[in-house]
């Protein structure tokens, strides 16, 4: 790409030169500089702290380029024709950019343009010559272009929105607002390979809600879906802001947790353990309902490489949990080879 920028800027110099203008050396030493801005506003890309400010320089960057571009057509009368052209052509440009800058960046970027080329036709004492052009050609074409910007940059923000509502529909449980069993393995899988990648650990809990079934055939549904979303409430306030929590449906919770050491996961277990069992939770007729939950946890190890492993060995000690009296944290632990196995 720059090597054929630089073509194009020595084909451009040596077409200045064919011009029989007495100012065509003047002429390229514009073309040059236009050419340099063109080329600068690859620089945020490269540069981290600039990625913020990259629609604003090139927007910068490209408004000098034009006006130096403007400068060499001035230059060479017989170019001077050419200049409604360029200016059309530099404002389309900016059709591109509607979705992603505000309104009044589209009008000054459409119309700014417009004062340096009147001031290099006052200058070069073209205004006359070029006041039909402006008046009934350049001027209305640019309110066209500002209003269809303008409808861009509408149509940008409605299919955003658009965009927003159906990945809401498509990753968020609706009871809970958590991750739902599609949106949640997908991430899941991502964190876990980086974790592979970064060399750090990786554990997946499971959680369940005890008696739940009970709950639900003694106070009815709505009562058992109140008691779901705290208990989601629960989750999300003791998890750290990367940690992932989804509902893996019914009343069974799952959260991927990277980076994290075994003690500390367990005392975090334990922490949520104890604050679902402090829900307060009261039906209609003002009767308290008791809430436990049951908690597998599993690291990853050499035998738990994948995420449908790791969610197997999790789900056998929310088992091992429920098997050893319900409202309590287990972790899975890997079978003992026997001496039969070793053999």
């Amino acid at each position: 790409m720059v090597f054929t920028g630089i073509a194009i800027v020595l084909l451009t110099c040596l077409w200045d030169l064919s011009s029989s203008s007495e100012n065509k050396i003047v002429a390229i030493y514009y073309r040059i500089p236009a050419a340099i801005a063109i080329a600068l506003i690859l620089i945020p890309i490269y540069i981290k702290s600039l990625h913020p400010y990259f629609v604003d320089i090139s927007l910068l960057l490209s408004f000098i380029s034009f006006c130096c571009l403007a400068m060499n057509y001035m230059l060479l009368p017989e170019r001077t024709p050419y200049l409604p052209a360029i200016l059309f052509y530099f404002m389309s440009s900016f059709l591109v950019l509607a979705p992603i800058v505000s309104s009044w960046k589209l009008v000054a970027g459409l119309f700014i343009p417009l004062l340096p080329i009147f001031l290099f036709l006052l200058f070069f004492n073209k205004v006359q010559q070029y006041a039909f052009s402006i008046s009934m050609h350049i001027i209305p074409t640019h309110a066209f272009l500002l209003l269809t910007a303008l409808q861009v940059k509408r149509n940008a923000k409605q299919n955003y929105a658009l965009f927003c509502n159906s990945y809401h529909l498509a990753t968020i449980d609706s009871l809970t607002k958590l991750l739902n069993r599609g949106a949640w393995e997908q991430q899941a899988k991502a964190a876990l390979e980086r974790s592979n990648r970064e060399h750090v650990s990786f554990a997946i809990v499971t959680g369940d809600i005890d008696f739940f079934k009970q709950i639900n055939d003694q106070f009815g549904h709505p009562v058992g879906d109140a008691v779901i979303k705290s208990v989601a409430q629960c989750f999300k306030q003791q998890l750290r802001s990367y940690d992932l929590v989804g509902r893996l449906g019914g009343e069974e919770y799952i959260v991927a947790f990277p980076n994290i050491e075994k003690d500390t996961l367990i005392q975090l277990c334990e922490r949520m353990r104890a604050s679902v069992e402090g829900l307060a939770i009261s039906t209609s007729t003002g009767k308290r309902i008791n809430v436990s939950i049951s908690l597998g946890i599993a690291f990853i190890d050499k035998e738990s490489a994948n995420l449908s492993t790791l969610m197997k060995s999790s789900d056998e000690a929310l088992y091992l949990a429920k098997k050893n009296g319900r409202n309590r944290v287990e972790c899975y632990q890997p079978p003992r080879s026997s001496i039969f196995d070793q053999a």
